[in-house]
């Protein structure tokens, strides 16, 4: 995720904050003082997640972590985000996609990505 201040790297062990440079040429100075690392102690659950997604290639059925579950459960915060921005009650078409009445809210629904940081 990218954010104004960083950007956050999460993965199925922990996750970690990058702050972003904010000096003009030369070293870069950073809006937080330090790279955040959070990496609780519970194992490494990624050969689990390994081992289920294998399993589901070889019986078709659906994983765990399936991205159809990952997309659907995401979208109503998103969705609200939109809200919020745009200052409209909206109304959702869940099968295009896209908001019915908005055209304001669907650009919002995706964006054009930034260019690389040199830094990361």
């Amino acid at each position: 995720f990218y954010g104004t201040n960083g950007a956050l790297l999460a993965d199925p062990d922990g996750f970690e904050i990058f702050p972003e440079p904010k000096g003009k040429g030369g070293a870069p100075e950073y809006k937080m003082d330090r790279t955040i690392l959070y990496r609780p102690d519970r194992g490494d659950g990624k050969p689990r997640h390994v081992k289920n997604w294998i399993e589901c290639l070889r019986s078709r059925e659906r994983p765990n972590a399936d991205i159809e579950i990952g997309h659907r459960s995401t979208i109503p915060t998103h969705l609200g985000s939109i809200a919020y921005r745009v200052k409209e009650k909206l109304f959702w078409d869940r099968e295009r996609e896209v908001f019915k009445n908005s055209a304001d809210a669907n650009r919002l629904l995706s964006r054009t990505p930034r260019p690389a940081y040199a830094w990361m």
